[in-house]
């Protein structure tokens, strides 16, 4: 029985994480630069659990045919300033890695960019920071490495979401990567379509319930 059967019947209601908001109107923030004109401007944030992780995704860009447009920006923790510098050796594009900066200028950064991008993590816990990404409108890739991470499945819904295996071929994955960047930059989602998508995800599907809640019978 799904969430909105069980909510009819008077039982129970499943609700997710209520992440999807409406973003904010953005702000003026010197961490603007790190987003370069002319380039593919792909963001992360929040904290690295496995550093590897980002050597693969570099092993995969360095074979698209884009990889030196690529702009990599981490509003991150988890890798030191050494560990970034040795990545930018490696990659043929550019690396951005400010750290963790105020949340209210994160967000503004978070409209300009073309896409986001998820790591690998807990396979049964779903990204909460994927939600607001999707909040953006933007093209998002979903890294894994486990094909039963929940994460696969629960994004696929998203229209310009696209996962990819990092334990495949780099080769083949970079493929996936061009035919998703050819198909959807500059593309984006109206916020009122993620929150259709995504409704028990949302500040509303809360309010909502309480509100049946209280004018019950």
């Amino acid at each position: 029985m799904n969430g909105d059967l069980i909510a009819a019947a008077g039982k129970r209601t499943y609700l997710g994480i209520p992440s999807i908001i409406r973003p904010e109107f953005p702000i003026e923030t010197s961490y603007m630069s790190v987003v370069k004109e002319g380039m593919i401007n792909v963001l992360y944030s929040g904290t690295i659990i496995k550093p590897k992780f980002i050597s693969n995704l570099i092993d995969i860009l360095n074979c698209s045919k884009f990889a030196e447009k690529i702009n990599l920006i981490f509003f991150s923790k988890g890798v030191s300033n050494d560990e970034f510098d040795k990545l930018r050796d490696k990659f043929k594009g550019t690396i951005q890695s400010p750290g963790y900066i105020p949340v209210v200028e994160l967000l503004s950064v978070y409209r300009q960019v073309d896409a986001f991008i998820s790591f690998p993590g807990d396979v049964y816990s779903i990204c909460s920071k994927c939600y607001e990404y999707m909040s953006y409108g933007h093209p998002m890739i979903v890294l894994y490495n486990d094909p039963d991470d929940v994460n696969v499945s629960t994004f696929s819904e998203y229209p310009l979401c696209q996962s990819i295996c990092i334990e495949e071929l780099e080769v083949e994955n970079a493929k996936i990567f061009d035919r998703f960047i050819e198909t959807n930059l500059g593309k984006s989602i109206p916020f009122e379509t993620v929150e259709s998508l995504f409704i028990s995800d949302t500040p509303k599907a809360y309010t909502n319930l309480i509100k049946n809640i209280c004018y019950a019978d």
